[in-house]
């Protein structure tokens, strides 16, 4: 088994719950803008969950990238350690990955994806997009 991304999402808050359990709260996949306003996502955090045999190891490094739809690179967070964990008997190894995004802004409106990256190698993503608010 490689690593594995099970889930990814933006969402106003996240965090950590009892027993280690991972938070999120108003999950969102696209944001609305005025015409003509920057494309800035709003104070928000990204949280994703990695999954990983023992022979894929502990110790990593990675990356949380958003791409465009022509899949250029437009943002990068790097992830200098990334420490996958046994989390029960039977169970493969896992991460839960959360990150406060503030000021992250892209070219313009549109699809984005938000791809994660273990040892240089994507290993899932998942998309969202700036859309234009109607006018008032």
């Amino acid at each position: 088994m490689a690593i594995a991304l099970k889930y990814a999402h933006l969402c106003d808050y996240a965090g950590i719950g009892a027993n280690g359990k991972a938070i999120a709260v108003g999950i969102f996949e696209w944001w609305m803008v005025p015409a003509g306003a920057p494309t800035i996502l709003p104070l928000c955090y990204f949280v994703a969950r990695l999954e990983a045999s023992f022979a894929d190891g502990t110790d990593h490094t990675g990356a949380i990238v958003i791409r465009d739809a022509d899949a250029k690179e437009v943002w990068r967070l790097p992830i200098p350690q990334l420490r996958l964990v046994p989390v029960g008997p039977g169970r493969p190894l896992a991460a839960t990955l959360f990150a406060l995004l503030t000021n992250v802004g892209v070219p313009g409106l549109g699809d984005y994806v938000i791809e994660v990256v273990v040892d240089d190698k994507a290993v899932g993503e998942t998309d969202f997009s700036f859309i234009e608010a109607p006018p008032a």
